[in-house]
Protein backbone atom coordinates (compact mmCIF):
# COMPACT_ATOMS: atom_id res chain seq x y z
CA UNK A 1 0.00 0.00 0.00
CA UNK A 2 1.46 3.30 -0.78
CA UNK A 3 0.70 7.13 0.35
CA UNK A 4 -1.14 7.50 -2.42
CA UNK A 5 -3.84 4.67 -1.57
CA UNK A 6 -3.62 5.66 1.84
CA UNK A 7 -4.93 9.37 0.93
CA UNK A 8 -7.61 7.74 -0.67
CA UNK A 9 -9.06 6.06 2.50
CA UNK A 10 -11.94 8.09 3.56
CA UNK A 11 -11.40 9.38 7.33
CA UNK A 12 -13.01 7.40 9.87
CA UNK A 13 -14.82 8.31 12.80
CA UNK A 14 -15.00 6.15 16.18
CA UNK A 15 -17.78 3.96 16.23
CA UNK A 16 -17.27 3.01 20.17
CA UNK A 17 -18.20 5.98 22.94
CA UNK A 18 -15.69 4.35 25.22
CA UNK A 19 -12.01 2.88 25.27
CA UNK A 20 -12.08 -0.33 24.39
CA UNK A 21 -10.64 -3.37 25.90
CA UNK A 22 -8.94 -6.15 24.95
CA UNK A 23 -7.50 -9.01 26.33
CA UNK A 24 -3.40 -9.21 27.03
CA UNK A 25 -3.23 -11.84 23.82
CA UNK A 26 -5.18 -9.74 21.86
CA UNK A 27 -3.34 -10.00 18.30
CA UNK A 28 -2.07 -6.82 16.23
CA UNK A 29 -4.60 -7.25 13.74
CA UNK A 30 -7.55 -7.25 16.47
CA UNK A 31 -5.71 -4.54 18.48
CA UNK A 32 -5.82 -1.97 15.25
CA UNK A 33 -9.45 -2.58 14.77
CA UNK A 34 -10.10 -1.76 18.06
CA UNK A 35 -8.16 1.33 18.12
CA UNK A 36 -10.15 2.35 14.66
CA UNK A 37 -13.47 2.59 16.66
CA UNK A 38 -11.63 4.27 20.07
CA UNK A 39 -12.91 7.36 20.66
CA UNK A 40 -9.64 8.17 22.65
CA UNK A 41 -7.05 7.01 20.33
CA UNK A 42 -6.04 3.97 22.84
CA UNK A 43 -7.13 0.96 24.14
CA UNK A 44 -7.02 -0.64 27.32
CA UNK A 45 -5.52 -4.27 28.51
CA UNK A 46 -6.93 -6.33 30.67
CA UNK A 47 -4.82 -9.38 32.49
CA UNK A 48 -3.39 -10.94 34.72
CA UNK A 49 -0.34 -9.03 36.53
CA UNK A 50 1.82 -6.68 34.74
CA UNK A 51 -0.18 -7.05 31.55
CA UNK A 52 -2.68 -4.26 32.55
CA UNK A 53 -1.99 -0.96 30.47
CA UNK A 54 -3.03 1.39 27.77
CA UNK A 55 -1.80 0.94 24.39
CA UNK A 56 -1.77 4.39 22.49
CA UNK A 57 -1.82 5.14 18.64
CA UNK A 58 1.41 5.38 18.32
CA UNK A 59 2.46 2.36 19.76
CA UNK A 60 0.66 0.17 17.74
CA UNK A 61 2.34 2.03 14.57
CA UNK A 62 5.75 1.03 15.96
CA UNK A 63 4.65 -2.48 16.35
CA UNK A 64 3.54 -2.50 12.68
CA UNK A 65 6.94 -1.10 11.64
CA UNK A 66 8.63 -2.94 13.63
CA UNK A 67 6.89 -6.22 11.37
CA UNK A 68 7.94 -4.35 8.12
CA UNK A 69 10.91 -3.00 8.46
CA UNK A 70 13.42 -1.42 5.68
CA UNK A 71 16.11 -3.29 4.00
CA UNK A 72 17.99 -1.32 1.57
CA UNK A 73 19.24 -4.80 0.10
CA UNK A 74 15.54 -5.25 -1.16
CA UNK A 75 13.17 -4.54 -3.37
CA UNK A 76 9.09 -4.25 -3.75
CA UNK A 77 6.81 -6.02 -5.81
CA UNK A 78 3.11 -5.48 -6.76
CA UNK A 79 1.60 -7.90 -9.26
CA UNK A 80 -2.32 -8.60 -9.50
CA UNK A 81 -4.18 -12.00 -9.66
CA UNK A 82 -7.67 -13.06 -9.67
CA UNK A 83 -8.56 -13.99 -5.92
CA UNK A 84 -8.78 -17.97 -7.07
CA UNK A 85 -5.65 -17.61 -9.38
CA UNK A 86 -3.43 -16.73 -6.16
CA UNK A 87 -1.08 -19.62 -4.97
CA UNK A 88 1.42 -18.35 -2.17
CA UNK A 89 3.38 -21.06 -3.02
CA UNK A 90 3.82 -20.51 -6.91
CA UNK A 91 4.48 -16.69 -5.64
CA UNK A 92 7.53 -18.29 -3.87
CA UNK A 93 8.77 -20.38 -6.08
CA UNK A 94 8.66 -17.54 -9.14
CA UNK A 95 11.26 -15.45 -6.84
CA UNK A 96 13.16 -18.40 -5.63
CA UNK A 97 13.48 -19.15 -9.66
CA UNK A 98 15.35 -15.72 -9.92
CA UNK A 99 17.60 -16.52 -7.38
CA UNK A 100 15.82 -14.60 -4.55
CA UNK A 101 14.50 -14.76 -1.27
CA UNK A 102 10.78 -13.87 -0.54
CA UNK A 103 10.95 -11.28 2.64
CA UNK A 104 7.27 -10.31 3.01
CA UNK A 105 4.12 -10.65 1.08
CA UNK A 106 0.83 -8.84 2.16
CA UNK A 107 -2.22 -9.15 0.22
CA UNK A 108 -4.94 -6.54 -0.42
CA UNK A 109 -8.13 -6.87 -2.40
CA UNK A 110 -9.01 -3.93 -4.81
CA UNK A 111 -11.45 -2.25 -6.23
CA UNK A 112 -11.63 -4.14 -9.64
CA UNK A 113 -12.24 -7.57 -7.62
CA UNK A 114 -8.54 -8.25 -8.13
CA UNK A 115 -6.22 -9.14 -5.57
CA UNK A 116 -3.21 -7.09 -5.30
CA UNK A 117 0.15 -9.09 -3.72
CA UNK A 118 2.81 -6.92 -2.35
CA UNK A 119 6.35 -8.78 -2.09
CA UNK A 120 9.70 -7.76 -0.71
CA UNK A 121 12.22 -9.26 -2.11
CA UNK A 122 16.23 -9.96 -1.42
CA UNK A 123 17.10 -8.58 -4.15
CA UNK A 124 18.21 -4.85 -5.37
CA UNK A 125 17.32 -5.10 -8.69
CA UNK A 126 13.82 -6.50 -8.75
CA UNK A 127 14.22 -7.19 -12.56
CA UNK A 128 15.25 -11.24 -12.70
CA UNK A 129 12.52 -11.74 -10.21
CA UNK A 130 9.78 -9.81 -12.20
CA UNK A 131 10.71 -11.72 -15.41
CA UNK A 132 10.10 -14.65 -13.08
CA UNK A 133 6.76 -13.89 -12.15
CA UNK A 134 5.48 -12.96 -15.58
CA UNK A 135 6.81 -16.30 -16.62
CA UNK A 136 4.65 -18.19 -14.04
CA UNK A 137 1.76 -16.21 -14.95
CA UNK A 138 1.50 -13.29 -12.65
CA UNK A 139 0.84 -10.02 -14.01
CA UNK A 140 3.24 -7.32 -12.58
CA UNK A 141 2.06 -4.01 -11.65
CA UNK A 142 4.30 -2.07 -10.16
CA UNK A 143 8.58 -2.87 -9.16
CA UNK A 144 10.19 -0.83 -6.63
CA UNK A 145 14.14 -0.72 -7.00
CA UNK A 146 17.20 -0.18 -8.13
CA UNK A 147 17.13 -1.49 -11.93
CA UNK A 148 20.17 -2.32 -13.55
CA UNK A 149 22.17 -2.92 -10.28
CA UNK A 150 23.31 -6.62 -11.83
CA UNK A 151 23.81 -5.32 -15.18
CA UNK A 152 26.40 -2.44 -14.17
CA UNK A 153 27.76 -5.08 -11.22
CA UNK A 154 28.72 -7.09 -14.57
CA UNK A 155 29.72 -4.97 -16.51
CA UNK A 156 32.32 -3.58 -14.04
CA UNK A 157 33.22 -7.60 -13.17
CA UNK A 158 33.51 -7.68 -17.08
CA UNK A 159 36.01 -5.08 -17.26
CA UNK A 160 38.29 -6.25 -13.99
CA UNK A 161 38.09 -9.47 -15.94
CA UNK A 162 39.54 -7.59 -19.31
CA UNK A 163 42.33 -6.22 -17.46
CA UNK A 164 43.04 -9.33 -15.79
CA UNK A 165 43.69 -10.57 -19.08
CA UNK A 166 45.48 -7.89 -20.88
CA UNK A 167 48.04 -8.04 -17.83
Amino acid sequence: MTAHDILRIPPREPSASATPVAPADASLSRLLSLMLDSPSGTVAISGREGESGIITAMQLLDACASMMPQRPESSTITLTCAPGEFLASAVARAVEDADAHLLDMNTLPSADGLLRVVLRVSRIDPAPVVRSLERYGFTVSAAEGDFNTDHDLALSRLEELRRYFDL
